[in-house]
């Protein structure tokens, strides 16, 4: 699909948020989506319950101020306070003198008040007395506190020294954590079912009963419970929630996008740490008792204990659960089916999507400004693993368009499908954790490895989708990325329509999503697969590049006996064919050895086969060694020079034959090298008859065999059904073919240049060779009546004619095996085994 156009009010109404149209789009193409996410569903009803991990602290509260509508400035249609940075500042002031220096002030809401309350407005600061109020609005402050002493937050709030500077406190938000997880509809059955809770608007009366359980999924989700309970008068909020939830899918409950990944792993020396690391096998679950301070003073420590510890207690530990960080971070990341990436080119911002949770709404992922100058670098670092397709939206404002009487924005909207493969042709990516609007902080060790552990205590391990790291060092905007996009396909981007049905539109963007996932994991299959046999394919060429970083031996120095091949590599390319090194022995300290002629020509020939695995100038094979060197012998060649003789055998790549192997369906004898006779029990060489006084045409067994010194010259000598012969100057040419061709034919006898020495050329044949005892040309030709159908063909075997090779046939019709030849070698392309 091509780029859509769309109006900017079609898509986020009136808002004036600058990442509302990132947001809408991530909540109408996201497909990580966690709101009906069983985070339980690994863990067990162990019968526990839960157990306290913390002391009871402070973990907010709200303080509020009257401003006068003279003391607030209109922009782009919102209105905002002027003197809200020196209000923060003297909360402050206020703070610090009270010994609560670490506290974090921020101003959160804004309203107009309906009913003014008189001592509020006596004590309003920033008053201007030339100047009369038609309007008065009400700021709001919270001061977030959870790691100061509780004790001295209280007395702070109980003294009330703030109200004379016009703030009062509006509530107070008091935490306990416990040790164990919970499922939210089991709680609320049991809630309703035994502790006498009603849920919210079953009253019918338009009153709520004094224990309700607040319908409160679309702004929490369902892994937080609320409900509201009229303790001695007094009205209170309870709630019970997941914290580790909480901090994987939000930022917090007032902000829409963000996360804690980093905040929840980095923990140190805080409340949060401590009751972390106690509940890491059952989970972390806070309750918390939020007290309204109307005109009521704040209640006594023995109120607010009762309170805390009766959350807990209306939950039986019968339907408590036990499960881990691991296993929650598991669920959540089992999710995962993209890494999202939406951009606003013309504000410069992206938003980095982790999960979406379709019920609150919620966003976990990194808003990211001044994107171009980062872009590279988070799309590698911030993203998730690359085994999921990587989606990128991209929205840009076109021009300012007039329609029904009201100005408007056009909007242009685009989007792309990757595969993120790095330089290595790997899919394997580590998700950096990150604070919010700092991601390029780290993590500096203290000793070697503590990252990694910090990441294992919190239960966030490496999984399929996402591996999370930890970095040690800081990096910045020109930092290297080395992570390549792979352009797959356009994107299908959904928009949702504010103006259209929400209910019709939701029900089909629900439809399309899943047939989406479908069609994904199916098309991202045979993807992903190419791209890890390229992986592979590059990591085992690396292996064979260290293979040769041993030390070079020459192959004389070698003993006799067999040592393993680990892989081969072409050194050099000549008219006379290629030249190749060896790798020997343990691939952590291989021998390094040039091949010789008869090695280059087994390499070569089964490099034109295609029986080994070529990487560039590697031969070798996938996950098992390329064979075995076998060193035989040594002795002196015509020239004077020493010689090594060898056998190469070669192991199998998968799919195809050994080299050494027939063609199929015929019967494979095994290949036996002939034993070497030792130097001590071989005579002198005149003592043995030369293999030339044996008829033509004799056909014999080699035993084994053997080298002896004469005239300085080594000598071959074989073992012939168990007489030694002298070898003579053909098989000590032909020797490596010898080592394993155990049968030879006597053709005919020569005569050496000088006339002095004869010798036998011999036809070399493999042990149960048929055709060494017959000749050709007194074969009889195979008759046409008999190609009957009763004529069964036991083997076929090729032999060399006059240059050509023409085939024999072995048959047997009942009456004993007779061997033919068929009258034509056009006749020989389609004989096989079996009856003819």
């Amino acid at each position: 699909m091509d780029s859509i156009r769309v109006n900017l009010s079609e898509l986020v109404g009136k808002s004036q948020s600058k990442t509302a149209v990132l947001e809408a789009l991530i909540q109408a193409n996201a497909l990580n989506q966690t709101g009906n996410v069983d985070y339980n569903k690994c863990g067990k009803l162990d019968g526990i319950g839960f157990e306290k991990v913390s002391d009871k602290f402070v973990d907010s509260f709200l303080l509020c101020v009257l401003v006068p509508d003279y003391n607030t400035e209109k922009k782009k249609k919102i209105r905002r306070n002027t003197f809200i940075g020196s209000q923060n500042k003297k909360i402050r002031e206020l703070l610090n003198s009270n010994g609560l220096e670490k506290c974090i002030v921020k101003g959160i809401s804004f309203l107009k008040v309906k009913v003014l309350k008189e001592e509020m407005l006596d004590n309003m600061p920033d008053r201007n007395a030339n100047k009369e109020a038609e309007m008065y609005f009400e700021q709001v402050f919270k001061i977030a506190c959870p790691n100061m002493d509780y004790s001295r937050v209280m007395d702070f709030l109980r003294k009330v020294d703030y109200n004379g500077y016009g703030f009062y406190l509006k509530d107070v938000d008091i935490t306990l954590d416990y040790c164990g997880s919970f499922d939210k509809y089991m709680v609320i059955d049991h809630l309703t079912s035994f502790e006498d809770f009603r849920e919210q608007g079953s009253a019918g009366n338009g009153e709520e009963y004094p224990r309700t359980i607040i319908d409160n999924d679309f702004t929490v989700g369902k892994n937080c419970l609320t409900w509201m309970e009229n303790v001695d008068g007094i009205t209170t909020r309870q709630k019970i929630y997941n914290k580790m939830v909480q901090m994987l899918e939000c930022k917090s409950v007032r902000s829409t996008v963000g996360s804690h990944w980093r905040d929840w792993v980095c923990q140190k020396g805080t409340l949060l740490s401590t009751a972390r690391d106690c509940a890491k096998e059952r989970g972390l679950t806070r309750a918390e008792v939020t007290l309204y301070i109307q005109d009521t003073k704040i209640p006594d420590d023995k109120f607010i204990d009762h309170v805390l510890e009766k959350i807990v207690k209306y939950i039986p530990k019968e339907i408590v659960y036990s499960t881990s960080y691991i296993d929650t971070w598991k669920s959540y990341c089992d999710t995962f089916k993209h890494s999202l990436v939406c951009i606003d080119r013309t504000k410069n911002i992206g938003i980095i999507v982790y999960s979406y949770n379709q019920i609150t709404g919620n966003i976990s992922g990194q808003v990211v400004e001044e994107w171009t100058k980062k872009e590279k670098w988070c799309l590698d670092k911030l993203t998730l693993n690359g085994n999921l397709p990587l989606d990128i939206i991209e929205v840009a404002e076109v021009s300012k368009v007039f329609e029904n009487g009201k100005k408007d924005t056009l909007l242009e909207i685009y989007g792309h499908r990757y595969c993120k493969i790095n330089k290595e042709k790997s899919t394997r990516f580590t998700t950096r954790l990150v604070s919010q609007k700092g991601i390029f902080s780290y993590n500096k060790e203290s000793y070697k490895g503590e990252n990694m552990k910090l990441l294992e205590n919190a239960g966030l391990l490496e999984h399929a989708n996402c591996i999370p790291f930890l970095a040690e060092i800081q990096n910045s905007k020109r930092s290297k990325a080395d992570a390549e996009l792979r352009k797959w396909e356009t994107l299908d981007v959904n928009i949702l329509n504010r103006k259209g049905d929400k209910k019709s539109q939701q029900a089909s963007l629900t439809k399309h999503m899943e047939e989406e996932m479908l069609r994904m994991e199916e098309e991202t299959k045979p993807i992903f697969i190419e791209l890890k046999q390229e992986k592979e394919k590059l990591d085992w060429k690396k292996r064979c590049k260290y293979l040769f970083c041993g030390k070079i031996t020459p192959l004389r120095e070698f003993s006799q006996g067999t040592y393993a091949l680990n892989a081969a590599k072409k050194v050099n390319n000549c008219k006379f064919g290629n030249q190749y090194m060896l790798s020997l022995g343990e691939e952590d300290n291989p021998t390094i050895i040039w091949s010789n002629a008869y090695i280059n020509k087994k390499l070569q020939e089964a490099e034109d086969l295609k029986l080994l695995d070529v990487d560039d100038i590697y031969l070798s094979l996938r996950n098992k060694k390329l064979g075995s060197l076998i060193i035989t012998g040594k002795g002196t060649n015509f020239t004077g020079h020493k010689t090594v003789f060898c056998e190469l055998s070669l192991n199998n790549k998968e799919g195809t034959e050994s080299i050494q192997k027939r063609e199929p369906n015929k019967e494979v004898d095994e290949i036996c090298l002939a034993p070497i006779i030792s130097r001590e029990h071989l005579l002198n060489y005149r003592e043995y008859p030369n293999l030339a006084s044996l008829p033509v045409d004799t056909v014999c067994n080699i035993d084994c065999w053997g080298y002896i010194k004469h005239y300085g010259r080594e000598r071959l000598v074989v073992s012939v059904d168990g007489k030694v012969y002298q070898a003579g100057k053909y098989l000590e040419d032909n020797v490596n073919q010898l080592k394993h061709l155990c049968k030879i034919k006597i053709e005919k006898v020569r005569t050496d240049k000088n006339g002095n020495v004869k010798y036998a050329i011999c036809s070399l044949y493999e042990k149960g060779d048929w055709t060494a005892v017959v000749k050709y040309e007194k074969v009889p030709i195979l008759p046409q009546k008999k190609m009957d159908g009763e004529t069964c063909v036991l083997d076929v075997r090729s032999v060399e004619v006059k240059g050509q090779k023409r085939k024999l046939l072995l048959t047997d019709r009942g009456d004993g095996p007779v061997v033919y030849k068929l009258s034509k070698s056009k006749l020989e392309e389609s004989i096989k085994v079996g009856f003819i």
